[in-house]
Formats: C-alpha cells, sequence, structure tokens
C-alpha cells in the first residue's frame, strides 16, 4: 500500500520519512562537524560541497513530502494521547516540515551571496538567487545555524515522544511508532 491509511502510514511515507531521517541527521552531524574545519584543510572543499549536495536532496524531498502529506493525509493520532500530546505531536510535525523546507533553502541563499555555487553531486548548479554579498550573507548564515540548532531539539524531542508512546505508556494502542515502521501497519 503506498498511501496512508486512517491506522497506518503509506510504503511511500515510511520510505521518506526514514530516507529524510537519514538525510537530516547525518547533514546536522556533517554540519557542525565542518564548521571545525581550517580554511586551509584539504578535505574542506569536498566536505562542504557534500553537504550542499545533500542539501539539495534534502530540500527536493522536503517539498516531495510536503506534497505527499497534503494529497495522503496522516492516520489520525490514536486516542489515547492525551490533548496536549496531540498539540505537541502535530505543532512538532509542523515546525518539522517547515525546517525541512527554510533550512536547506536557507543554505542555498547564503552560498549565493557569499559566491559559492550550490552543485548537485557534480551533475548541476543550482542557480544564484542574489548577487554575491558578504554582509547580507550573514543573515542566511545565522538563520542556517540557529535553525539547524532547533531542527535538533525539534528532533530530539520528536524522537522521545515516539520512544516514550512505545516504551512507557500503558495503552499499546499509543504507539505511533509502529506505525511507521517499515513492514509494518495497525498496532
Amino acid at each position: 500500500m503506498i498511501r496512508n491509511t486512517p491506522e497506518t502510514y503509506g510504503s511511500l511515507s515510511k520510505i521518506l520519512h526514514w530516507v529524510m531521517a537519514l538525510i537530516v541527521i547525518g547533514l546536522l552531524g556533517v554540519g557542525i562537524w565542518m564548521t571545525g574545519l581550517e580554511r586551509n584543510d584539504p578535505i574542506r572543499p569536498a566536505v562542504y560541497g557534500l553537504h550542499k549536495s545533500f542539501g539539495v536532496l534534502a530540500l527536493a524531498l522536503g517539498v516531495i513530502r510536503v506534497a505527499w502529506a497534503l494529497w495522503s493525509r496522516s492516520p489520525a493520532l490514536p486516542g489515547a494521547l492525551q490533548r496536549w500530546e496531540v498539540l505537541a505531536s502535530k505543532a512538532s510535525a509542523a515546525v518539522l516540515y517547515l525546517l525541512m523546507l527554510v533550512i536547506p533553502f536557507s543554505g542555498w541563499v547564503m552560498s549565493s551571496l557569499k559566491g559559492y555555487p550550490v552543485k548537485f553531486f557534480g551533475l548541476f548548479t543550482l542557480p544564484e538567487l542574489a548577487g554575491k554579498d558578504e554582509v547580507l550573507a550573514e543573515t542566511p548564515h545565522t538563520a542556517h545555524w540557529v535553525l539547524g540548532y532547533i531542527m535538533i531539539a525539534v528532533l530530539a524531542a520528536h524522537v522521545a515522544g515516539a520512544i516514550k508512546h512505545r516504551y512507557l505508556d500503558d495503552a499499546p494502542e499509543a504507539d505511533v511508532l509502529a506505525r511507521m515502521l517499515p513492514g509494518r501497519g495497525k498496532v
């Protein structure tokens, strides 16, 4: 089943979820690490190039994911969840979707303003969004950095919520993670 149902996520949602999870976690980890590289470090250009390529991939998959979520609605949250848990779940999902789009876009804007091309694995170069302006580049640079840390915090809450519902809640139907695991359906 490709589409979501009222009880579980379909295969496309699951694939997009887990692929995006791996890419985003990798981008966040590498992004933090690479900012500590010395300017003359010989691996720096390759690392930054890969970070940008995976960022473009994350942006494209994020657009697909948002479009898919609008077309194939998510299953309803279990009735066993408390009101605050439902609100927190919906808010964190909305923030994650927004950040999946805004963070890579801010990186593209920053690169354009700094005069660095954004290449996609050497296959093509994205168009520049603006002319070089080092002063103006500080705004998307700061946004990229701050939003990355916000993404880490929201992801941590997302994972903590899934673990809580799976292992700590008394009601088995509260296990929202089971609906997103590969090969799994309704609990």
